[in-house]
């Protein structure tokens, strides 16, 4: 077999990668659908907010201007290197007064309302939280540039179930009339449509938002949600107009459980 191999000799453009300025500057690089994501969670300042899987923080930081330094802002990374990497960078752009916690969000709640004892060592309790971000670990299917990505079915179907598990803790940590926004890097509906039908299955009291902003594409028909509900999703196609990367995102309040 043959292929073909490219090398850059050139840049296209005069300006400098921007990709060195992260961390530094004030600045924090992040692509179109991933500040979508942070204006759909819309957090308030003052309100309590939680990102479950938040290295390498681009999403976190734009919460935390959002917040306007007012309220309680809390990271969660279960990787101890991504989350010292993490400190370093809040503390690089000033955003010290958030928390970062190396920590595996799904041991942040357990059924029946109690916190397990790691949460309760970080302060962390059931129905707690304004605003909760779970930008889930995924396939990575919408991540370009990549030449090649293989991924199984079977590896699929196992991305999709940890990220249902993800979504027991974000339900859980959420308050009453709080939001939750879920969303991914990946074109899959396994992860994306598929999973958001079985949030609205296994939570009642979830409910989709309509997009604040319309940025991104409808989600597919065919995965558990109706003509409305994909109305309702964002999904960013990385061959489509918007000219991004793949990306899902999905907003809901959560309403008392006795509405």
């Amino acid at each position: 077999t043959s292929g073909v191999a490219v090398t850059l000799s050139e840049p296209l453009f005069d300006a400098p990668p921007l990709q060195q300025l992260n961390g530094s500057a004030g600045l924090f690089l992040q692509n179109l659908p991933s500040t979508v994501a942070g204006h759909e969670l819309n957090p308030q300042p003052g309100h309590h907010t939680i990102d479950l899987c938040a290295a390498p923080g681009g999403k976190l930081c734009h919460l935390a201007h959002l917040m306007q330094r007012k309220g309680r802002l809390v990271a969660l990374e279960r990787s101890a290197n991504r989350a010292e990497k993490l400190r370093q960078t809040v503390v690089s752009l000033g955003l010290d007064w958030m928390e970062v916690h190396k920590f595996d969000a799904t041991k942040a709640y357990r059924p029946g309302g109690k916190p397990t004892p790691q949460a309760a060592r970080v302060n962390i309790s059931p129905a707690s939280f304004d605003r909760v971000l779970l930008d889930a670990p995924c396939s990575g299917l919408g991540v370009r540039p990549r030449v090649n990505h293989e991924v199984t079915l079977d590896q699929l179907r196992g991305h999709a179930s940890y990220q249902q598990r993800l979504l027991h803790t974000a339900v859980g940590l959420l308050k009453p009339g709080g939001v939750l926004v879920f969303s991914t890097c990946s074109i899959s509906p396994h992860e994306n449509e598929a999973n958001v039908a079985w949030a609205l299955q296994t939570f009642p009291q979830l409910r989709l938002n309509k997009p604040r902003m319309r940025v991104g594409g409808p989600g597919l028909l065919g995965h558990g949600l109706d003509a409305e509900q994909i109305d309702f999703v964002q999904r960013f196609d990385p061959t489509g107009p918007e000219n991004t990367i793949g990306f899902f995102v999905a907003s809901f309040t959560a309403s008392p459980t006795d509405a």
